[in-house]
């Protein structure tokens, strides 16, 4: 009983044996563990690694994704032969118009964390990386075609805007529709857009007051364009029907906005247009007003979001590769817009906008009562274009 370690040691019967096996069944597994686990981690981090890499790559306009994955699964099979990863699997999709998802995965064989039960012979492990390019600005040109019908007895009138989506709510600091213009009514009210562009350096805003009033919201930086909803515009003449003159500067919107369109619809202000009894006291203010907004976000390769209408059912938009498939008139060969027909479900454009081709909107513009003919407000705009001011950016998010 009162034998000390010491002696324990010294005993010659066996016993130091039996412990010291004992002892080391833990100190050996430790061993194999830490093995395992630095080829564990050096597999996986060569696959983050590669998934960054290919991620990035996948961004160049000029690479296909598929000669990516090709390469990358040849440069993980060069480095490990089959001996530290085998069934090795790289997938990549578009999450968005602008973030690139690789995953890469592979199964690890283990060397001596297998011999415990219940451990399997392999071990899965999962690289998975999202890259992020920065689109070149996107410019506008003003609506090519718009046209308003009266027929409903309401006075419609159309604005374009820039939509924020990631601004918060309800901060006046940093509205979510900013440089709102009108550019069309039913009122036969004439809109000409300025013909210069202050983004150009030689192409100057025509217009003297709109000039002055762009160079002094931008006196401390163009991004004060966008710190308030209302855009540059002006009213050259008042009158009612057919008196009315306007003019305004198209929205440029910067990255992280969007171009989107605003309807605004005042019941009952337009009787008797055809005969001119009615003046315009009631298309500014007063009257049923409704105001629809599309809070549009567009993507690279994604059909537009019109994020602001909700379930309402008042828009229906089309893509025509060349301006005459997106003409209205019935008789007209080669177009694409459905004939003039009510009660019918409207088109819904399945692709995003691009450089080159047109974009047909036409509303309904009111939600009860609706004869659903779509063509109330019709608009052609052509597709923004592409202006890169340097390489194109891509980063990682993850």
């Amino acid at each position: 009983m009162g034998r000390s370690f010491f002696d324990l040691l010294r005993r010659e019967d066996g016993v130091v044996a039996v412990i010291f096996a004992v002892m080391a069944i833990p100190f050996i597994a430790m061993a194999g563990w830490a093995v395992d686990y630095v080829r564990l981690q050096h597999v996986k981090d060569f696959l983050q690694a590669e998934a960054d890499s290919a991620a990035l790559s996948a961004l160049h306009d000029e690479v296909n994704w598929s000669d990516v994955r090709t390469a990358m699964l040849a440069e993980v099979g060069r480095s490990y032969k089959g001996d530290w990863a085998r069934q090795i699997d790289v997938r990549g999709q578009w999450l968005s118009g602008v973030d690139f998802e690789v995953v890469a995965e592979a199964d690890v064989p283990l060397a001596f964390v297998k011999l415990i039960p219940g451990v399997g012979e392999t071990q899965h492990v999962t690289a998975t990386a999202v890259a992020r390019v920065s689109e070149p600005e996107l410019r506008y040109s003003p609506p090519e075609f718009a046209a308003l019908e009266f027929e409903a007895w309401d006075f419609n009138r159309l604005w374009l805007y820039c939509f924020w989506p990631d601004r918060p709510l309800n901060d006046p600091t940093q509205p979510r529709r900013t440089q709102m213009v009108p550019i069309a009514d039913n009122g036969g009210s004439e809109f000409i857009p300025d013909a210069g562009n202050p983004l150009e350096d030689d192409n100057p805003i025509q217009d003297a007051l709109l000039r002055s009033s762009y160079e002094m919201r931008t006196s401390l930086g163009v991004e004060y364009l966008d710190s308030q909803e209302q855009g540059i515009w002006r009213q050259i003449k008042s009158g009612s029907i057919g008196e009315r003159k306007y003019t305004y500067l198209m929205p440029q919107c910067p990255a992280g906005s969007h171009l989107s369109l605003r309807l605004e619809n005042v019941y009952n202000a337009l009787q008797d247009v055809r005969e001119k009894k009615i003046t315009s006291a009631r298309w500014d203010s007063g009257g049923t007003r409704n105001n629809y907004y599309t809070d549009t976000i567009s993507e690279r390769g994604v059909a537009d979001q019109h994020t602001g209408l909700g379930s309402r059912n008042i828009l229906e938009t089309i893509v025509c590769e060349r301006r005459e498939e997106c003409v209205t008139e019935d008789d007209r060969p080669g177009t694409l817009i459905p004939p003039r027909q009510t009660n019918r479900n409207p088109q819904r454009a399945t692709a995003g906008c691009s450089n080159g081709q047109y974009m047909y909107y036409g509303w309904e513009d009111r939600i009860s009562g609706s004869d659903r003919d779509y063509d109330d407000i019709r608009v052609v705009m052509a597709c923004p274009e592409e202006v890169r001011s340097g390489e194109r950016n891509a980063r990682l998010l993850s």
